[in-house]
């Protein structure tokens, strides 16, 4: 027996150019773009082989990751250079932490680097107790018995400086501009190598894995309802829906808000209303109205997806508004492409 939602998810039929496009590698081209602003993009995704949707989450994650991994790169190298210099200029004293007490000949607190959203403060007279995580997204304090880090998932530690002597095995351990440099040097070796890789493990196979246990409870919940759905249609919208969860999660980073549980209610918002448009009956008409999908209307996304990464490494001062504006912008162009300017797809061989 024909499932219903199988006919009322092919019910659309689109020119034979937007057909090639649908059978080409464009189609995961404009997976960055269109899942933000297209109705038809979710409801022909829907349909297509599990394996499609992982490709494009994959490469999805896959950049994620580079962009993390470029941004803590950055973020350390410009730490190195400021250390290089406070170095040449006399600024930077030399640090001695013997049994688990850090002791700092000069005038304190001494901050490094307060810039950027970045902070590096060296303080054992008390003044400074904690790293501000609503001002600073990386950050490095050293106080007279702990070490405080911030790196770029706003993960906060603190570390007993005791346990420092431990892990190095030295007692006492003398930090100077020669073993600053030694320093720097491995742990841009670490950045390079092992970051990265935990970060693309993380980044893909974590989010996988966490996808797919809310999937199960989604599929499950619309199977009682609806009758026997595909797992696959569930999981395949699920993965699309990772984009515009991710772009209005890094807006709403950039603006300094933050609630709990906010990766998850953003993901089942978009997850939702992308499941309303694939099964709704009532929605048939107006996305037959949108424009046939093509590679020439995601073009539109790309000033944003370029604007995300170079503020994403950057971090410009007032990098937040332009992201947000952006946003605007993008959903607008898009809407407008698709509804209203009825541009035609560009052709794309099969």
């Amino acid at each position: 027996m024909e499932n219903p939602q199988d006919t009322q998810l092919d019910d659309i039929q689109d020119s034979p150019a937007s057909e090639a496009f649908d059978r080409s590698a464009a189609w995961l081209l404009a997976g960055f773009v269109l899942p933000f602003a297209s109705p038809k993009y979710y409801r022909r995704s829907a349909n297509r082989p599990v394996s499609h949707a992982l490709t494009f989450f994959f490469i999805l994650m896959s950049v994620v990751s580079a962009l993390t991994i470029t941004k803590m790169g950055y973020n350390f190298y410009t730490f190195y250079q400021s250390i290089e210099t406070a170095y040449q200029e006399d600024a930077f004293p030399v640090i001695t932490i013997e049994d688990g007490v850090a002791h700092v000949p000069g005038p304190q607190p001494l901050v490094l680097v307060d810039e950027e959203r970045t902070l590096v403060v060296i303080d054992t007279t008390g003044k400074y107790q904690s790293i501000d995580r609503n001002k600073y997204d990386v950050g490095l304090l050293l106080t007279r018995k702990q070490l405080h880090l911030v790196n770029q998932q706003g993960q906060y530690e603190r570390m007993d400086l005791h346990d420092l002597n431990m892990m190095f095995q030295t007692n006492p351990i003398v930090i100077n501009q020669e073993t600053v440099q030694d320093f720097m040097s491995r742990m841009l070796s670490v950045i390079a190598v092992f970051a990265s890789v935990i970060a693309w493990l993380w980044n893909v196979f974590a989010w996988m894995a966490y996808l797919a246990v809310i999937a199960v409870g989604i599929w499950l919940t619309l199977t009682m309802f609806r009758g026997n759905i595909e797992f696959g249609l569930v999981f395949n919208t699920g993965l699309l829906a990772m984009l515009p969860m991710q772009l209005l999660k890094y807006a709403l980073i950039q603006a300094q808000i933050a609630f709990p549980f906010m990766q998850t209610a953003l993901l089942l918002f978009f997850w939702t209303i992308a499941l309303v448009l694939v099964f709704s009956s009532e929605g048939i008409g107006f996305i037959a109205n949108e424009a046939p999908l093509g590679l020439k209307r995601a073009w539109l996304g790309v000033p944003l997806l370029l604007l995300i990464a170079v503020n994403e490494v950057f971090a410009f001062k007032y990098g937040w508004m332009a992201v947000w504006a952006g946003l605007a912008i993008t959903f607008l162009a898009l809407v407008y492409a698709g509804f209203y300017a009825n541009i035609e797809p560009q052709p794309v061989e099969g």
